[in-house]
């Protein structure tokens, strides 16, 4: 079946909200992690806990990076849901037209 379409503007929707979602609870998580490596701050000091720090906070950085490429994703699958949508309507308006001709 090469070149057909399979799926439907609901179908990329619906999963377009299902990866900001799991996009939204790892940004959540990444953040408590933050968080709690954060809290150790007052208990632990020195270069050891100064370099832990450092590095968790370049995680973060990894995180927010993820973060906006699964909302680029979404934003993907929810501009190409509007597109299907889109071309579906026109065809129903040209067979439309199609018909009004033949009558």
């Amino acid at each position: 079946m090469d070149g057909n379409i399979l799926v439907t503007p609901g179908e990329l929707t619906k999963n377009a909200a299902e990866f900001t979602s799991a996009g939204n609870n790892m940004y959540q998580i990444a953040n408590n992690m933050l968080q709690t490596a954060q809290s150790l701050s007052g208990i632990w000091s020195g270069e050891a806990a100064n370099t832990y720090m450092n590095n968790f906070k370049r995680f973060q950085g990894s995180f927010d990076k993820l973060k906006r490429i699964i909302d680029k994703h979404s934003e993907a699958l929810t501009e190409l849901a509007n597109l299907y949508q889109q071309a579906e309507q026109q065809n129903v308006e040209a067979a439309s037209d199609f018909r009004n001709v033949l009558e």
